[in-house]
């Protein structure tokens, strides 16, 4: 292929994914993560899921990347909030996923991890509750419930015992029987589905969205995101990987961010980085 055909190429796949840009709903990961970005979004929607009034959020992370001391591989969560007692993990699953139960206890045992107080003796007492939330489009129990709530609990002999060991995991479904939900959270539940506001949550959260399309800097994140992920899974195509790697950085983001985004080694983006700056002395 022909520089000029090239750029050409080039150029129409930027259109392409500028315009899907135009097409993101709260359903896709990544208006999801931007919008909840929104402390007060975040809050809302979790007081929504959960029916409790939270006092306030310390501080909303995405792309949260958890490591483990035995897996290097670590986890990476959605979005990431805290309390003052409470931590929170909420995924959106816009595709159906197999084994989402053994994803969830692996997510709360990362978080749990990551919030043990190591310096204090591993004091278990200073654990803080957590929520571990998937937003799901499809039913992932196929038990026709539109919220499923676990927690550990005993029932032998008769007696139902709760553990109260603060660790909890919540799963909704949007296409599940909403008869007894509140309306808050019907409201939001068939927002996801149709996209219509009829509730004062959703409708701050759809202006949020509409916000976020028209954000340049983060239509562009999304472009050069999308074709980054297209050339990872492609072969033979390593130099233009390296090009929408470096033009990413030129835009002012960090060779962590990238590799976050992108779910790629960072020794792998930095070496990328390094490269193009050799080729410029």
């Amino acid at each position: 292929m022909t520089e000029k055909n090239s750029i050409l190429t080039r150029d129409r796949e930027i259109q392409k994914y500028s315009e899907e840009y135009e097409k993101l709903t709260f359903t896709d990961d990544f208006i999801f993560m931007k919008v909840m970005q929104n402390e007060d979004l975040c809050k809302r929607l979790l007081e929504t899921i959960l029916h409790i009034k939270i006092d306030h959020l310390e501080y909303v992370q995405n792309q949260l990347q958890l490591k483990d001391a035995y897996d290097s591989r670590g986890v990476r969560l959605d979005v990431y909030a805290k309390g003052s007692d409470t931590v929170y993990d909420i995924e959106m699953q816009p595709v159906k996923k197999k084994n989402l139960p053994k994803r969830s206890r692996y997510y709360q045992a990362s978080i749990d991890q990551a919030n043990m107080d190591v310096g204090n003796d591993m004091k278990y007492e200073r654990l803080p509750e957590s929520y571990v939330i998937f937003i799901c489009m499809e039913d992932p129990f196929e038990a026709g419930l539109p919220y499923y709530k676990f927690e550990n609990i005993s029932e032998e002999f008769g007696t139902k015992v709760y553990l109260k060991d603060g660790g909890y995991k919540i799963f909704l479904n949007p296409r599940g029987e909403m008869a007894d939900l509140d309306s808050e959270l019907k409201g939001f539940l068939s927002y996801l589905l149709d996209g219509k506001t009829t509730t004062a949550l959703t409708r701050d959260i759809d202006v949020a969205v509409r916000n976020s399309r028209k954000n340049k800097e983060w239509r562009m994140e999304y472009v050069m995101m999308s074709m980054l992920e297209r050339d990872a899974k492609a072969e033979g195509r390593e130099e233009e990987r390296r090009n929408n790697i470096v033009l990413l950085f030129a835009s002012g983001m960090t060779s962590e961010d990238i590799a976050r985004i992108l779910k790629l080694p960072l020794n792998e983006v930095q070496n990328y980085i390094d490269s193009a700056a050799e080729d410029t002395k």
